[in-house]
């Protein structure tokens, strides 16, 4: 749930004229509400439909609310509850609160009543909701962590990370360019048993092919014109600690060989010299290549990729992290706003959803770019869509289809059509990155489709 926006309610009466009642009340504070008058019915929306806040009446048939809270509660444990009751008293209110009841309402109530108890139900549920992003965070930020999200495909990178921190086997991270390949490797350092010892990260596509075994093995004085001074390569200066190579499908045949041997027997020799030099290093590499497609044209070692790929890891490209777009837009324009001395910026709802709907093909580093761009070029905090037409590079993109909208009506038509067409017609994929239910949309698309056999007739 976007903690800025009202959760769904589910109201349970066998009284249509409560239901209506409350209905009304809610829905002009802004609640999206659905209405029942059979318990049963409650749980199978309750299981169908992202339900946070459910207000039900005590005395029901077949089932009381007493019962219908224990039966939500064995399978979602993230609803707050509301009862309304005729016959209050204090066993009610203890019997009640022993349930996990929110707070109760004692009929008959006023429509301030019910808006006092349902505001103070959902400052709770984004409480709640602000505490779990929190812990997710405090989990990894104890040590610095700059991982941001709480989306799956987020959570599912800090899974990964908690299960291999812990141990020194060889991880392969793979995924597009941008994704925070180094970001994770980083991490598990951080979280693993040498995080007070180094972490050294080298990018083996940036590294010239004649310099490569001095970078990563180090060389004596004299070893070449160059070499003035004693150089300490790579893998030695990463004793005890971490050794990152990204990019490790540029790494020439003659190096991977050398690097296996490294790898198998933990020593090597620098550039030019004769000692052996021993190192306890973990060895953690990235790549955005197949490096399975690389073995079959004689690229890449197989036997040095089965050596790296004890632990293998997909980090997921941003447009399969959509929930956590604003809150990594955040943080850049917080990060940039700060380095460029400016007001800290923001992004509308309306310029964080259209974000959410670019394909981000540079990922969380093209994201980073976009932002820091905005802070350096813009003079107002506050970022609108026309802010971002820079990132609309072709005609398919958002701003190109916005540009004959009219009024507020028709850029939400143009928007969620958008949207929609972006996740081929999937409706709660939709919903989801809109910030909706599926029933509002549902019933936004249906209003559309009458409006337009409307001006067709």
């Amino acid at each position: 749930m976007n903690t800025q926006e009202n959760p769904i309610v589910l109201v349970v009466d066998d009284e249509r004229d409560i239901l209506e009642t409350i209905k009304q009340t809610l829905e002009k504070d802004g609640y999206q509400v659905i209405t029942t008058t059979n318990p049963y019915s409650a749980l199978s929306i309750v299981d169908e439909q992202p339900i946070r806040l459910v207000i039900t009446d005590l005395k029901m048939q077949p089932m009381n609310g007493l019962d219908l809270i224990s039966r939500i509660q064995e399978k979602q444990t993230q609803v707050e509850f509301i009862l309304i009751t005729a016959f209050s008293s204090y066993e009610s209110a203890v019997t009640a609160l022993k349930y996990g009841v929110h707070d109760y309402l004692e009929k008959p109530f006023s429509p301030n009543e019910l808006r006092l108890v349902v505001r103070n139900c959902v400052e709770k549920i984004r409480l709640n909701q602000e505490n779990k992003i929190l812990k997710q965070h405090i989990n990894l930020n104890h040590k610095n962590s700059k991982l941001i999200g709480i989306s799956d495909a987020y959570q599912s990178i800090v899974n990964f990370i908690n299960q291999v921190s812990h141990t020194d086997s060889t991880v392969l991270l793979l995924g597009e360019s941008g994704t925070g390949k180094e970001l994770v490797a980083n991490e598990i350092h951080l979280r693993s048993k040498r995080y007070q010892e180094a972490f050294i990260a080298r990018n083996c596509a940036a590294i010239p092919i004649h310099l490569i075994e001095s970078e990563l093995f180090g060389h004596e004085i004299g070893a070449f014109t160059d070499a003035v001074k004693l150089k300490r390569g790579s893998f030695e200066l990463a004793n005890k600690g971490t050794i990152f190579l990204d990019e490790i499908s540029e790494m020439s045949m003659d190096m991977q060989a050398k690097l296996l041997r490294v790898m198998e027997l933990r020593e090597f020799t620098r550039v030019g010299g004769e000692n052996t030099v021993h190192s306890d290093f973990r060895i953690i590499t990235a790549t955005n290549k197949s490096l399975k497609t690389l073995i079959k044209n004689k690229a890449f070692r197989e036997d040095l990729y089965y050596r790296l790929n004890i632990l293998e890891f997909h980090i997921p490209p941003l447009r399969e992290r959509v929930e956590d777009i604003p809150l990594l837009a955040d943080y850049f324009l917080r990060q940039f706003s700060k380095e460029q001395n400016k007001p800290a910026f923001s992004l509308t709802p309306e310029a964080s959803k259209w974000l959410q709907s670019l394909p981000w093909n540079g990922n969380i580093r093209e994201l980073r770019n976009a932002m820091e761009r905005i802070t350096i070029l813009s003079n107002d905090p506050l970022i609108e869509i026309e802010h971002l037409d820079f990132l609309a590079l072709n005609p398919n993109d958002p701003v190109a289809l916005f540009d004959d909208v009219v009024n507020l009506k028709d850029f939400e038509s143009k928007y969620i059509q958008f949207v929609l067409n972006k996740y081929k017609g999937n409706r709660a994929k939709t919903a989801k990155v809109l910030g909706i239910g599926t029933t509002t949309l549902w019933r936004k698309l249906s209003n559309e489709n009458e409006t337009t056999e409307s001006n067709h007739n």
